[in-house]
């Protein structure tokens, strides 16, 4: 009797095991409905410093002298006048409007301590909204002797359709 009893134990865990890994095979599906596919997608831009920002000591105007601006196609996306500390995270979440195809981002950082001569970088991913794998990753350096760091980040942005399967993107 313990034998048999032992034996459907075994059984009854295989099979809760085989159709626990089935059901985690599965990709979520995503219900998209025609109204919601015919849109662009949305963006998510992560930022993070290596230095503590600051806004710009030499700004003509320095009530307006921004220590972070993220702009694209003439659109400012992100503008910071408050001080940054390095290494934190800034994440500009929703960003709609943007149109599938190649895109720039224009990225401006000023650092809180213009006279120091460590190296500088702006670490920079975008996201679609809908996927956990960036469409790009670039780190922006200063530039040899430049206080600033500034630089264009390319991303190129897919169409947002219902048929595109996340595990065909490339990376």
């Amino acid at each position: 009797m313990r034998l048999v009893v032992a034996l459907f134990t075994s059984a009854l865990i295989l099979l809760a095991s085989w159709l626990y890994l089935k059901a985690a095979e599965r990709p979520p599906t995503l219900n998209l409905d025609s109204e919601s596919s015919a849109s662009a997608p949305t963006l998510r831009i992560e930022l993070e410093l290596t230095f503590a920002a600051g806004p710009d000591p030499f700004a003509e105007n320095l009530d307006d002298a921004p220590s972070l601006v993220v702009s694209s196609e003439g659109k400012t996306l992100l503008r910071m006048e408050e001080s940054i500390a390095a290494g934190q995270r800034l994440i500009i979440d929703d960003l709609a409007g943007f149109k599938a195809g190649p895109r720039e981002l224009l990225i401006e950082a000023t650092p809180q301590d213009p006279t120091s001569a460590a190296p500088r970088a702006v670490r920079v991913s975008v996201y679609r909204t809908d996927r956990d794998r960036p469409l790009t990753t670039e780190i922006l350096w200063s530039a040899p002797g430049s206080s600033k760091v500034d630089g264009v980040v390319a991303v190129t942005l897919p169409e947002n359709s219902p048929a595109t399967n996340p595990a065909e993107e490339q990376p």
